[in-house]
Formats: C-alpha cells, structure tokens, sequence
C-alpha cells in the first residue's frame, strides 16, 4: 500500500512538473530544485526526486554538473536534429502500419489530427502533445510490431516533449495540414502516398528551420 501511494504521489508530481513546462509556466532554463518543489507541494523530497528523474528521462528537465538540475533548453540545431530523428522513426511507423489500419482506426487518426489542429490553434501545447501521442498509439497498434514500438515510443514521445519546448508557430499549419493529407491517402487507400507525403512533410519542416538558423 505503502508503495502504491508513493507511486501515485510521483505521478501527481510528474504530471504537475510535466504541464508547467509544456505550457511555458516553467521556461526552459528555469532551475528545478527538489526541496523547494517539495515544500511548495508539501510532500516529502522522495516523489518529487523520483519525479524530476522520470522528466529527466523524458527529455523535459536535463541534468547539469554539481547536481543541478533544470527544464530543458532546445536549440535550433537540437529541434532539427529531433525533428530529423522524428521523421524516420514515424515514417518508419506508418510504413509497416498503413496497409493493416482498419477503417476505424483511419477515422481515429483523422480524430486525433483535428485534435491537434484545435490544440495547436488554441496554443495548448500539452493538448496537442496528447493528441500526437493518440496518434502515435493508433499507429504503432496497427504496425503491430513490438521492437518497433518501443523505439517509436522512447524516441516519438521524448522528441515531442523536447520540440514543443521550442514550439515554432509558423510551421503549425504545416504539420497539420501534412497529417490530414496523409490521413486523406489512407482513408483513400493509397498507402505508399501516405508515406511519402508524411516523410514530404518532415523533409519540408526540417529544410525551414535549417533555413532558419
């Protein structure tokens, strides 16, 4: 029991550090101190450090010499490298995933892209996190491949986490309007213009912000 409710503890603080972040309460570079995280939430040190470790796995919180401890700050190199990272292992998804989605979970990634449209426009980053991360797990459940989706979980979930740190506004209609044109190719059947319109998609993003730098 004791375990159970130190467990939960840990994932309240998780999700607690884990929206802070995504919706810019906590800026990338802002310290994370566990005693005073502690203190403000009034629990003892051991879920809030055990926390701090499951974002700093997640890509949110990077760990600096002499124990410290901060949220993640992304580059412009580090976004086009997560994006590059990005696009391979979800082109890699869809690849093995588009002939064996069913009709049902077509509509389900139509559902999850409008999602991710409204998020984005809303301008809730943990939203459209969420949303991209249904529409991973519809995708990663019709490839039906177990290495596959360990990788595409560890790699996909920490990229987004990390890119949405460094959100760039002007590519959100980008992005969205590549994912429901690849829907459009699965829901009409045509499997290999899915994925060459979804690797279009990231090889255009990842060409913008190198432009950029």
């Amino acid at each position: 029991m004791d375990k159970e409710a130190s467990r939960t503890r840990r994932d309240t603080v998780g999700q607690y550090l884990r929206d802070e972040i995504l919706s810019g309460a906590l800026a990338p570079g802002t310290p994370v101190k566990d005693a005073e995280l502690a203190r403000d939430l009034n629990l003892s040190i051991t879920p809030v450090r055990e926390a701090i470790v499951q974002l700093i796995s997640e890509g949110l919180i990077e760990a600096l010499p002499n124990k410290r401890r901060r949220v993640t700050v992304v580059s412009d190199r580090n976004a086009v490298e997560l994006l590059e990272v990005l696009g391979i292992v979800m082109t890699a998804v869809l690849e093995r995933a588009a002939a064996r989605l069913t009709a049902d979970q077509i509509r389900a990634l139509g559902q999850a892209v409008e999602r991710q449209r409204s998020m984005l426009d809303a301008g809730d980053l943990p939203g459209s996190r969420e949303a991209g991360l249904d529409l991973l797990d519809t995708l990663v459940l019709a490839a039906g491949h177990d290495e596959l989706r360990s990788l595409s979980e560890h790699v996909v979930h920490r990229a987004m986490a990390r890119l949405h740190l460094h959100p760039y506004p002007e590519l959100y209609g980008t992005w969205t309007t590549g994912w429901e044109e690849t829907v459009g190719f699965l829901a009409a059947g045509d499997a290999d213009a899915a994925v060459q319109r979804l690797n279009r998609l990231f090889w255009v993003m990842t060409a913008h912000l190198r432009d950029e730098r």
